[in-house]
Parts: structure tokens; sequence; C-alpha cells
């Protein structure tokens, strides 16, 4: 366990120096990569919001045990929307940068955005839900994030799948 944790520690010190010290070619690769993670999830949530889709906030809901209702069911796709809405904004960012304004700092000014934005997204919207869905006050934010990662992407990817298969 221990020297897993060093690898770790060791590849992650050696992006940290390829990224910081390295050429423009490094930068350019390892922003390349941000731009393709986020054009897979705009395009995951969008896809997950074609008519007969169900919506991937959604998926997670019902998957932690969420109520089936119509009221779950609407909420959850707003917010799907409100993180589409969120990831196109830094995907436009990203992509005027990466073929406009090539610069560290405006680069890494996006990748604080992405994360900052990210936590802050996701945390408010965990206190704003108990405000329009009256059975998820009192929730705790650490069973809701240890609910969450015990469901596998397996059984997200294959939601509508799996819900075709039943009936």
């Amino acid at each position: 366990m221990a020297h897993k944790f060093i690898l770790g520690l060791g590849i992650a010190a050696m992006l940290f120096a390829l990224f910081y010290w390295g050429g423009a070619e490094i930068k350019l690769l390892i922003e390349s990569f941000t731009f393709i993670l986020l054009t897979l999830l705009l395009t995951l949530f969008g896809w997950s919001l074609l008519k007969d889709k169900t919506p991937i906030i959604t998926r997670y809901a019902l998957l932690i045990g969420a109520e089936d209702t119509f009221a779950e069911r609407r909420y959850t796709r707003i917010v799907t929307w409100v993180w589409l809405v969120f990831l196109l904004s830094l995907w436009l960012l990203k992509l005027n940068s990466l073929f406009f304004h090539l610069t560290f700092i405006s680069l890494s000014y996006i990748a604080v955005l992405f994360y900052l934005g990210s936590v802050i997204l996701f945390i408010g919207e965990f206190y704003i839900r108990q405000i329009f869905l009256p059975h998820h006050r009192g929730s705790s934010l650490l069973v809701f994030l240890y609910r969450l990662s015990t469901i596998p992407l397996k059984q997200i990817w294959q939601f509508d799948q799996d819900k075709i298969n039943t009936k």
C-alpha cells in the first residue's frame, strides 16, 4: 500500500516538473488532454439530455436511492443542464486559449476555473437540492459522497439499456 502511494507521488511530481519546466510542446500535450476530457464530459452530459435518454444526474440520483418522482426527475434534469452550460463555458474558454492565446497563465486560469467551479457547483447543488426537494433535507454531504463513490461507471453508462432489459 505504501509503495503505491510513493509511486503515485513520484508520478505526480514528475508530471508537475514536466509541466512547469517543460517546453511548450509538453504543455500543449497536457492541455490538449484536458480539452479532450472536457469534450468527452460535454458530450456525455449533452447525450444524456436527448429525448429518450435519462439525464446523467438523474441516473446518479436514482442509483443512490433517490425517490423516482416527477419533482426529482425535473430537478435533476435542470441540474444536468446547469452542468452542461458550465462545461460548455469551460470548453469554449479552453478552445480560445488553445488556439488564440496560448499562454501558460491563461491555460492555468481555465484549470483553476474547472476544478474550483466544479467543487463549488457540486457542493452548492447538494445544499440547494435540499431547498427544492424537501425529502433531501438533513442529508449528509459525506454520506452522499460515499454513496456516489459506490456506483460503478458501467451502471451509469448502461442505465437506459438496463431499464429497457427489465421491462
